[in-house]
């Protein structure tokens, strides 16, 4: 078997030679980051004063637009790549950001003051780099996290990695002669289109093909780019989670949480198997945590690291609740004989409610969506809708927070630390994000000012987001349009095309 070469110099020059633009991650975003730690008994910075590094910033499509949403904390972005780190700062300069900068460094050269940082993201790069470097990751976290600091450290995960691993060796045995990028990625995928069409003769054999159809489904759904970069990586280390925990340890860290909180509950297994790891992990989080990875042979982890001195408490305080903004996109269903009414997620999952203070609790939310609700003012909502106004807001308060927090736990609720973005009618002279306007000139995917990632496919769409400067009206913007050649550019279609992109969060007027 043939060895990818593992250098940082070839690292460099691979992310140089093809373009890996960056995304928001969503679970990586401080708001979410502030939402877990207090949960866990933290008290972290608040996400609208706080201070934020990320190793491995690429061309910065994960900390400009925070950068650009919250005006009064700071960002820095390190990448090993010079070529991306310059295309993202020139998108700083065009958005005339002052509280975002990126720069071009070896993680193993980062060197700031220590506990300067409230919040550390290392996404896609600690399973992706040379050991020393992994190491000097953890060593980065551990200097500059601040006291109430978390540390976000996505990787890839034993066991599924085992999985991972056969398919990588397989697949650099058969493109050894190969070099060009696109045509690694082209037969890399005929490859496994050939694998999963063999009929299969037996159990273990057609294990095996369902093994190599879910690798090609993954890498169909995803750009040449991105599979170059992750697929055909030259370094994919995998570790267990208590491997990567002990080596945190070392740096004065220790484990928090997994970034998606629904992926730490036991309740989606049977109660056998629930009981079971109960009893192997006698109450042990992380060791909870690597007996849940061994059921779902799970590949991939978003793991939260804190410091190490920190006393942390995963106990359901219902007052933490009551801090909290809550939104949740779930479909309300017809009820059932017994009045139980399910909400159905099209992320996560689904909750059912039979309590009807519950129930009026998620139908505010999905007549919400996609804003949130703060606790009180949705506890108040609660108890108008059902006429229970005279009843103890103190026990209903508690219900609501724990009926929050299950649903939070199932993903179907999302948790914020205050109201996120929305705007119900564009102003007389609509206004788009500056950074959806920047990136509508580029291509499909845009990013909302909710910090999430959004394709806008027709190009009338994005034209006319170019448009959206704040200085035309819905006359100019249709004359624009149709001189322009776009078709069904009348003021009805623009008017329906304008409120398309206020939901979709890229307003800001």
């Amino acid at each position: 078997m043939t060895s990818p070469s593992r250098s940082t110099n070839d690292l460099e020059e691979r992310y140089n030679r093809v373009a890996y633009p960056t995304h928001p991650q969503e679970s990586a975003r401080v708001d979410q980051l502030a939402v877990m730690a207090t949960l866990m008994g933290m008290t972290p910075r608040p996400p609208g004063r706080c201070r934020v590094l990320e190793l491995g910033c690429g061309d910065g499509g994960h900390l400009i637009p925070l950068a650009l949403t919250l005006a009064e904390s700071e960002f820095v972005g390190v990448d090993l790549a010079g070529v991306p780190v310059a295309r993202g700062r020139k998108d700083i300069e065009a958005l005339g950001l002052t509280n975002v900068s990126l720069r071009q460094a070896d993680i193993r050269e980062v060197h700031e003051a220590p506990g300067s940082f409230d919040y550390v993201i290392a996404h896609g790069v600690y399973s992706w780099v040379p050991k020393e470097v992994r190491a000097r990751l953890l060593a980065v976290c551990g200097e500059l996290l601040a006291p109430q600091g978390v540390a976000y450290v996505s990787h890839t995960v034993l066991p599924g990695g085992h999985i991972r691993r056969m398919l990588r060796e397989m697949m650099f045995f058969h493109l050894k002669s190969l070099t060009d990028p696109t045509e690694r990625v082209r037969e890399a995928k005929a490859f496994f289109a050939m694998l999963a069409s063999v009929p299969a003769r037996s159990a273990h054999e057609a294990a095996y093909r369902d093994v190599a159809h879910e690798q090609l489904r993954m890498m169909e759904a995803r750009s040449e780019n991105d599979v170059f970069h992750d697929e055909l990586a030259a370094i994919n280390e995998p570790v267990y989670v208590v491997q990567l925990a002990e080596q945190a340890r070392g740096h004065g860290l220790q484990f928090l949480a997994d970034a998606d909180f629904f992926t730490m509950q036991e309740a989606v297994f049977s109660d056998e198997v629930a009981d079971w790891l109960g009893q192997v992990a006698d109450e042990d989080e992380l060791l909870k945590e690597q007996y849940m990875d061994f059921l779902r042979c799970r590949q991939f982890r978003k793991t939260l690291l804190c410091r190490q001195e920190l006393q942390l408490d995963r106990s359901f305080q219902p007052n933490t609740i009551a801090r909290f903004w809550a939104r949740s996109d779930a479909v309300p269903g017809e009820p059932d004989a017994e009045g139980v009414v399910p909400f159905t997620s099209a992320r996560h999952g689904a909750v059912s409610a039979s309590n009807p203070l519950m129930i009026a609790a998620m139908r505010t939310l999905h007549e919400a969506w996609p804003a949130a609700v703060a606790f009180g003012p949705l506890l108040e909502a609660c108890l108008a809708a059902t006429g229970e106004a005279g009843v103890s807001r103190f026990k209903t308060g508690r219900s609501l927070a724990l009926f929050l927090y299950h649903s939070y736990s199932a993903g179907v609720v999302d948790l914020t630390t205050g109201p996120v973005h929305t705007l119900e009618r564009p102003g007389e002279r609509p206004l788009a994000s500056p950074l959806a306007r920047l990136q509508a000139a580029r291509g499909t995917i845009l990013t909302t000012l909710r910090h999430e990632p959004v394709a806008v496919e027709d190009e009338a769409g994005r034209r006319m987001l170019r448009l959206l400067d704040g200085t035309r009206t819905r006359a100019e913007i249709v004359e624009a349009l149709t001189a322009a050649g776009v078709e069904e550019s009348s003021p009805e279609r623009v008017e329906e095309k304008l409120a398309e992109l206020a939901r979709l969060g890229l307003l800001l007027g």
